[in-house]
């Protein structure tokens, strides 16, 4: 008999997932993952991962941080921080001036604000990083 430790996590959180993978089942079965083929592999098989882009519903009259990715990545490749300049992203939707740190797997975090009565859906949306002079 196996036992496998699951993690859980809040509704609030949006994936778009159709299951999670305990990582004590991954180490278990000798699981490799390869992001550079999007495959899982376990043994003979290659299962393929059907990675999601991101994808966000920013509440009524609220301020969300979400992860976007860089539009000019292979302009600004070399740098570990930039600015992302403020600007309007639809009708009472902005994004806020933010310094931001670009993370490893090349997107960075932004403020969403959204003055607006309804729920707004933000689908990978891309972001230009300006080098700080």
């Amino acid at each position: 008999m196996f036992e496998y430790l699951f993690h859980t996590i809040n509704d609030a959180i949006n994936l778009n997932y159709d299951g999670i993978i305990g990582s004590n089942f991954i180490q278990h079965f000798k699981i490799d993952i390869h992001y550079s083929t999007n495959t899982l592999n376990l043994e003979n098989y290659k299962i393929p991962i059907f990675l999601s882009k991101p994808s966000y519903v920013i509440p009524p009259r609220s301020e969300t941080v979400i992860e976007c990715p860089v539009s000019n990545l292979s302009e600004v490749a070399n740098l570990k921080e930039g600015l992302i300049l403020d600007h309007k992203i639809r009708d009472g939707v902005f994004l806020a001036n933010c310094i931001v740190s670009l993370k490893p797997n090349n997107r960075v975090n932004v403020s969403i604000l959204n003055t607006t009565e309804h729920e707004v859906p933000i689908d990978n949306y891309e972001v230009k990083l300006t080098p700080i002079d």
